[in-house]
């Protein structure tokens, strides 16, 4: 498991408050949610579902697929702008998402 934001096995993450302000007090939560479920049941595969609910199912109609890269884009691009990340592009978005889909493995 790796994390950009706290750090957490990735080289570019939260380093100190004085050279990375703007990732200070980004954790976990910020992205995937409140974790209570997860401290309750630590085992329990049944909540991994709610950490990527619009991973999409492999006889997904375009509508859906594009209902679902929308609700990606409004949360993903929260951060991953090109404010944020000058190698980002909303064009780019589909080429990249398999690269970056966490944490559930990213689709065939």
């Amino acid at each position: 498991i790796v994390c950009h934001t706290v750090g957490f096995g990735y080289q570019s993450g939260f380093t100190t408050f004085e050279k990375t302000p703007n990732l200070t007090n980004v954790g976990c939560e910020s992205c995937h949610g409140p974790s209570s479920e997860h401290v309750k049941k630590p085992n329990d595969e049944t909540w991994l579902k709610l950490i990527n609910p619009w991973k999409a199912s492999p006889d997904e109609n375009p509508a859906a697929k594009e209902s679902r890269l929308g609700k990606i884009d409004q949360s993903c691009q929260k951060c991953h702008d090109i404010d944020n990340d000058v190698t980002w592009t909303n064009k780019g978005f589909e080429r990249k998402w398999p690269k970056v889909a966490h944490p559930s493995p990213a689709s065939e």
